[in-house]
């Protein structure tokens, strides 16, 4: 067994610690002691706390409490968050670990993953098309893991904070960039589309900004013709029924275009007084990606019409009615936006020049 300094920075620049290597069985093992490179603890190293691993390896003790893997940690950090997120956001996490990070350091020994190496990852992500947006949210599912790790002791610090930070400049197009629907496209899906009930649901995305999963949540209890309004108090995700995203109850009003379409759904689906739109079953749908997989990419398709993601609906609302000069303020409470200020950053070059002489009583009098 070898005892060793390790170099590392710290913020009054750098910091040396003693850490051990040995190898067992033909497997090489690096471990720290905890100690700063001093003298006394160098001693103390030698004298003591060797001789105690030698023993806790030849007793098989010290393989009790080998260093858990990525994978291991983050299942334990799933079950430490469970009650810090809504069912849906649990298992969307669950999903994103799964596809984007399990693969690359799921059966890494957390203690080995480096800032270069998130970076690394980081890079790959963004060659692969994938939005500085998405990337940071996985991001952030690894560093949750880490801080739960330095809370237990595991791990003394988060690789996380040494990777390259994400920047928006010179990237590859954003995948979530909008696309919204013209007028004409959205009069020729709905013509086209011949299953009633998707007509039906297809202009009530367009026609209230709704997220999919809060359309399939709906139920008709929530619906007010008398009124014109509909309240929004749950959406429904990998089967998951839960609150909207960021809690954003409201209620939103019917507008004229959309209530033949609602009368229309009514007679499918309003006797059962259940939810708005439903599958075969007579149940609310498991996810918007049934619809997407077996209506909406077909319909697009049949009307000549170039793939979008179904969430452009909502961006298709916002910007329409922005652009046509509706309050940005009333816009985004109806989206149910966490904020005007996000609002305002994805959609405020919709926002109409409506003062083209801006300037005019300088320009008249220089």
């Amino acid at each position: 067994m070898k005892l060793y300094v390790k170099k590392s920075k710290n913020k009054d620049g750098f910091k040396e610690t003693l850490w051990v290597d040995f190898t067992h069985n033909g497997i090489r093992y690096r471990k720290p002691l905890n100690l700063d490179n001093t003298p006394a603890n160098k001693k103390l190293a030698e004298k003591s706390i060797i001789p105690k691993l030698h023993y806790k390896i030849i007793s098989g003790e010290f393989f009790k409490n080998i260093m858990p893997t990525v994978d291991e940690c983050m299942k334990k950090s799933f079950e430490l968050q469970s009650s810090n997120r809504k069912t849906f956001t649990q298992n969307d996490y669950k999903s994103k670990y799964e596809k984007h990070l399990k693969p690359i350091f799921g059966n890494k020994k957390i203690d080995t993953i480096k800032g270069t190496d998130i970076t690394l990852w980081q890079n790959k992500m963004i060659e692969q098309g994938y939005a500085i947006k998405t990337i940071k949210g996985v991001r952030g599912i690894l560093s949750t893991m880490y801080e739960d790790a330095m809370r237990d002791e595991i791990v003394s610090k988060n690789p996380i904070r040494l990777a390259s930070q994400l920047s928006t400049r010179n990237r590859v197009k954003d995948v979530e960039d909008i696309e919204p629907f013209t007028m004409e496209q959205i009069q020729k899906l709905i013509s086209n589309c011949e299953n009633q009930q998707m007509k039906n649901f297809y202009m009530f995305l367009f026609t209230t900004g709704v997220r999919g999963g809060e359309a399939i949540g709906l139920e008709w209890k929530n619906v007010d013709f008398f009124n014109k309004t509909i309240e929004i108090k749950s959406q429904v995700g990998r089967g998951v029924i839960g609150s909207p995203k960021w809690d954003s109850f409201r209620t939103i009003p019917i507008i004229d275009s959309l209530i033949p379409f609602l009368k229309s759904q009514f007679k499918i689906t309003g006797k059962q007084n259940s939810y708005v739109f439903i599958n075969n079953e007579g149940t609310h749908f498991w996810d918007i990606s049934k619809i997407r997989g077996n209506y909406w990419k077909k319909d697009l398709e049949k009307s000549d019409i170039p793939y979008r993601k179904i969430h452009n609906t909502r961006h298709t609302f916002c910007s329409t009615m922005i652009s046509s000069g509706e309050d940005v303020n009333y816009v985004s409470k109806i989206a149910g936006h966490s904020s005007t200020k996000m609002t305002l950053e994805v959609y405020s070059k919709y926002i109409p020049n409506k003062n083209r002489n801006f300037g005019k009583i300088f320009n008249e009098s220089f």
